[in-house]
C-alpha cells in the first residue's frame, strides 16, 4: 500500500508530466507558426509566443536541439550573397490550382491589360483564357524554360521582375508570389498599377498576422480580401497545404480590412 508521501509524489509527476505534455503542444504550434509566416526563430522569440520560459526551453532536450537546428539553418541562409538568396527566393514555384482561380473569378471581374509577374508555366493565366476572358495578356517569369508555354498566353519578358522596366501600366496584375518576397512584389506592382488598376495576390491569410509587417499593411491596406474555403495543394506535393489562402486585392478603394 502507498503512503501518503508516495501518492503525492505520483500526484505531483502526473501533473508534471501534463504540464509538459500541454507546453510541447504550445511550443510546437508557436514553431511551425513563426515558420509559417516567415519570422526568425530563437529562444527568446519562441519563449514569447509560446508563453514559457527561456529556461524550460533550454533544460529540454528535444526543444533545445530543434531550435538550435533552426537558428542554424537562419544563419546560414543569411550569410548568403544578397544575389544567391534573391534567386532562390525568385525560383520558388508552386503552380496554382485552376479551382482556386475559378473561385475568384466568379466573385471578382478582371479588366484591361492583365499581368501575371511571377508566372511560372501560367497556371493562372490559362485558368483566366479558360474562364473566358479574352483580354490581352502579359506573363513576366524568370525561368526561361517557361517561355513558350506563356506565349500560348500573350506577351511573354523572361526576366526577374523587380528588375523589369515595364513600357506601361497595367489594369490587373494578377499572381501567386513567392512568399519570402511577396512584400517586394506588391510594392513593384503598386508602382506598375493604371490609375485604376487593381492588384490581386494569392496569399497565406497569415500574412497579415506578423508584428514586423505592421507598418507594411498600413502603407499598403488591402481594398477586398476573398478567403478561399478550402485550403489548396500547389503542383509539385499534391498534399493540402496547411496554411488558409485569400485572394487579396488592392484597387485604390478603402477597404475594411484593417490590420490593428
Amino acid at each position: 500500500m502507498q503512503s501518503n508521501h508516495e501518492r503525492n509524489i505520483e500526484k505531483h509527476r502526473s501533473a508534471a508530466a501534463k504540464r509538459d505534455h500541454e507546453n510541447f503542444q504550445r511550443i510546437d504550434k508557436t514553431i511551425q507558426y513563426l515558420i509559417q509566416t516567415g519570422q526568425v526563430i530563437d529562444f527568446k522569440i519562441v519563449s514569447e509566443h509560446a508563453g514559457v520560459a527561456k529556461a524550460y526551453l533550454h533544460s529540454h532536450q528535444n526543444i533545445r536541439e530543434l531550435i538550435e537546428a533552426i537558428i542554424k539553418k537562419q544563419e546560414a541562409v543569411s550569410s548568403e550573397p544578397a544575389a544567391e538568396k534573391a534567386d532562390s527566393h525568385v525560383y520558388e514555384y508552386y503552380a496554382t490550382p485552376e479551382w482556386a482561380v475559378r473561385r475568384l473569378l466568379e466573385h471578382r471581374k478582371l479588366h484591361g491589360h492583365i499581368l501575371d509577374p511571377t508566372a511560372g508555366s501560367g497556371a493562372i493565366l490559362k485558368a483566366i483564357r479558360n474562364f473566358g476572358y479574352s483580354n490581352p495578356m502579359t506573363a513576366v517569369e524568370i525561368r526561361s524554360e517557361e517561355e513558350e508555354k506563356l506565349k500560348e498566353y500573350g506577351s511573354v519578358f523572361i526576366t526577374d521582375f523587380l528588375k523589369w522596366q515595364p513600357q506601361q501600366k497595367f489594369d490587373t496584375i494578377i499572381t501567386n508570389p513567392p512568399f519570402n518576397i511577396a512584400k517586394e512584389i506588391i510594392m513593384k506592382c503598386h508602382e506598375i498599377r493604371s490609375e485604376k488598376g487593381q492588384i490581386i495576390m494569392l496569399l497565406k491569410t497569415a500574412h497579415l498576422e506578423t508584428g514586423d509587417r505592421y507598418n507594411f499593411w498600413w502603407k499598403y491596406p488591402v481594398s477586398f480580401l476573398y478567403a478561399l474555403s478550402e485550403r489548396p495543394y500547389f503542383e509539385g506535393d499534391n498534399e493540402t497545404d496547411q496554411a488558409a489562402y485569400a485572394w487579396y486585392v488592392w484597387d485604390g478603394t478603402e477597404g475594411t480590412i484593417k490590420v490593428i
